[in-house]
């Protein structure tokens, strides 16, 4: 199902030739914001546990330890971000890249939860109307923003 964009051209003008690829950094202040408060999270549970003892506090810090130190991860040059292709794109999150094919997803969709901001898309075989796969940025944009600009370069890589 090919959906068309608003700015999108009508089928019979010419496709405007893409780029080879496009690059989207992971959102540096989203990742800081995340190491900022897990470290404000495992120091007020060491102070705590420190102060007046508690086993959960001391789990609690480690999970949050762990947190922060896999959000930090993500500032590392080259350990994450988004890739636009004619083809697909790949997204890389901890050094892991993950490739998805634009004729083998969905039309890509955004949603707000509470502060989260998040972009989905189903692959071909699943349900139509809930995404299955969350990509884990928004890389320095707002959800629908991404949303649209996966959406252009799908349908436009689509109807090439």
């Amino acid at each position: 199902m090919n959906q068309t964009l608003p700015n999108d051209p009508p089928m019979s003008a010419p496709v405007e030739e893409l780029p080879d690829t496009f690059f989207l950094p992971p959102s540096r202040a989203r990742w800081v914001f995340s190491v900022v408060l897990s470290t404000f999270i495992v120091g007020v549970n060491l102070y705590v546990v420190s102060t007046q003892g508690g086993s959960a506090l001391a789990i609690l810090a480690t999970i949050f330890t762990i947190t922060g130190l896999a959000s930090g991860a993500q500032l590392v040059p080259g350990s994450a971000g988004l890739w636009l292709d004619r083809k697909g794109f790949t997204f890389r999150m901890f050094w892991v890249d993950r490739r998805r094919e634009w004729d083998e997803v969905s039309p890509v969709l955004s949603s707000q939860v509470g502060l989260l901001q998040l972009v989905g898309y189903s692959r071909k075989n699943d349900a139509p109307n809930k995404p299955r796969e969350v990509l884990p940025d928004t890389y320095g944009i707002s959800a629908h923003e991404l949303a649209d600009l996966m959406n252009h370069w799908r349908n436009r890589a689509l109807t090439a």
